[in-house]
Parts: C-alpha cells; structure tokens; sequence
C-alpha cells in the first residue's frame, strides 16, 4: 500500500497536480482521494484505472511498479524523459457542435468545424481529444462542487470506441439532434441508455435515450469551470 501511495505522488510530482487536481480529472471525488493517500481508504483497481485513463499511465507500472510509467497517445509504453505532459486539442463551439458519425470501428463523436485550440498544460492527451463549451444547469452537483460541470465550462472529450459503457460515468452522447453531456446508468427499457443529470435540487430529472438515435459517444476526461467576472 505504502508503495502504491509514493508511486502516486510520484505521479503528482511529475503532472505538477495537487490531489484534488488529480481526482477531479480522474473523476475521483477529492475527499476519498486524499483519504487514499493517507492509507486511510483501500485504493481499488477501478480507481487506479481512472487514474490511467485519464492521465495515459501504465496500469502494471501503478498498481505493481512493473516496467515504465508512462504512455504515449497510441497506448505505447515509453520512458519519463520521452512522455509529453503539455497538449493542445481542437476546441469546437458549441453551435457547431450538433452531432456525429461513425468513425473506424466504433463510435465516435466528431465536430464538423474547429473553432480554435486550446492548450491544456495541466493535462495529458491523446490522439483525437477535443474540447466543447457547454451550458446548462443539469450538470451541477449540489451534494458535491467539486465534480460539476458548471454552465459556460469548457469539457474534453475523448472519443470512445470501446464496445461497452462504464455506468456511473460522465459522458458526451451525440445524436441527430444535438448532443448531451450526462452520467449513464443501466437502463430498464431495451433498446435505451439511461442518462442521469446530477443537479437534483433543480427538479432535474434522469430520462432515456434511444440506441438507435445515438451518433457517437465521447468520454469526459477534464472540466474547465470558468469564472467570468
């Protein structure tokens, strides 16, 4: 355990993170996160695979100390000196942004026209990450701040191509009509995902969307909450 909490300093220490910066990108709540790095709380596979999603670390290097930390955008394992922290990704507005199509072998969530980029020293991307403004309330999280999606923040996305959803997740889900950023859960109508907002003192309420209407799915990997005064 001991091992495990210096190799997640040793993390920080390289990202240039504070634990809280760390968990809310890992989408981690901040409070169980500092109680993991006191020993105070099991740190679960789950959580250390979070933490490699969204920092392109290796999962054999976290959890064991096996081989090299780091990984590049293509999943390749390479060495501290090789492993670029700083990156810029296409930002698209948020009026262009109104769906998808299907990319390769899975679905992808793609914009059809960049606005401008956006350079994200404090955070590790990968090959096809993107960042959208979004507004709303939906996604504000009365019970815990520190894990909303505040109205005007700017959200990156990862593109997901996987043949399956992580439930309890946050994701951008793109259909015919637009898109939607929202927590998915399991659903009890076939042939529908679930899609949760985490406001639950505005009267906001979790409702369904048809499989058949979906475009593209993209993983929400960091939250910019901006602050205009």
């Amino acid at each position: 355990m001991k091992q495990l909490i210096d190799r997640l300093n040793q993390l920080m220490k390289d990202l240039k993170l504070s634990p809280n910066s760390l968990a809310i990108q890992a989408n981690i709540s901040p409070s169980n996160m500092r109680k993991m790095l006191l020993g105070e709380q099991t740190i679960t596979d789950r959580t250390l695979g979070k933490i490699c999603d969204a920092f392109s670390v290796s999962f054999n290097w976290l959890k064991d100390g096996e081989g090299e930390p780091y990984l590049d955008g293509n999943g390749n394992i390479v060495n501290t000196e090789g492993n670029k922290i700083q990156g810029t990704i296409p930002f698209f507005d948020e009026e262009i942004f109104t769906g998808g199509y299907l990319q390769g072998e899975g679905n992808a969530i793609c914009a059809f026209e960049k606005v401008d980029d956006v350079k994200l020293p404090f955070l590790r991307v990968k090959e096809g990450d993107f960042a959208v403004q979004v507004h709303g309330r939906s996604m504000i999280d009365t019970e815990h701040p520190e894990l909303s999606i505040n109205d005007g923040a700017i959200v990156c996305l990862r593109p997901w191509r996987e043949n399956f959803i992580e439930y309890g997740e946050r994701y951008a889900i793109a259909t015919s009509s637009g898109f939607t950023v929202k927590y998915i859960a399991p659903s009890e109508k076939e042939g529908f995902i679930k899609v949760v907002p985490a406001n639950k003192g505005e009267n906001f309420a979790p409702y369904y969307i048809n499989m058949s209407d979906i475009t593209g799915f993209a993983r929400v990997t960091a939250i910019i909450n901006l602050q205009i005064l």
